[in-house]
């Protein structure tokens, strides 16, 4: 029966293996470092190309796009309503800058309007 010797990883001598993890250990910090201020430097190069110049955030806050613009509830009251009127509101939300409204018809106890809810004459208005 042979006895076994253990080694140090197949190498004679200790101080080559202790070099060897050092080396590989700088190696490992500077490829780190290395790729963190890649990223840093992409992070702040894509942020500063991408920012909004200051006279354009204030343009696009004067004037927002549609979809950002605000709304309204447009109640009718039980049959109230006439195309003047329809065409009066619309024109004046349109010159307020409201980008869409929600048509409603209630009934609120008010007295009843000549046009029936989803009537042939309401669909025409």
């Amino acid at each position: 029966m042979s006895a076994r010797v253990k080694t140090n990883g197949g190498l004679k001598n200790p101080e080559v293996k202790r070099n060897s993890l050092k080396t590989l250990s700088k190696n490992l910090r500077a490829i780190f470092s290395t790729a963190l201020f890649l990223v840093v430097l992409c992070l702040f190069l894509g942020a500063s190309c991408s920012a909004p110049k200051k006279s354009s955030l204030k343009q696009g806050f004067l004037n927002p796009p549609d979809e950002y613009r605000p709304g309204v509830y447009w109640y009718f009251m039980d049959g109230n309503l006439s195309r003047e009127a329809m065409t009066a509101d619309l024109e004046a939300m349109k010159k307020a800058g409201l980008s869409w409204a929600l048509f409603l018809e209630v009934n609120v106890g008010v007295p009843r309007g000549q046009v029936d809810f989803l009537s042939d004459r309401w669909q025409e208005l």
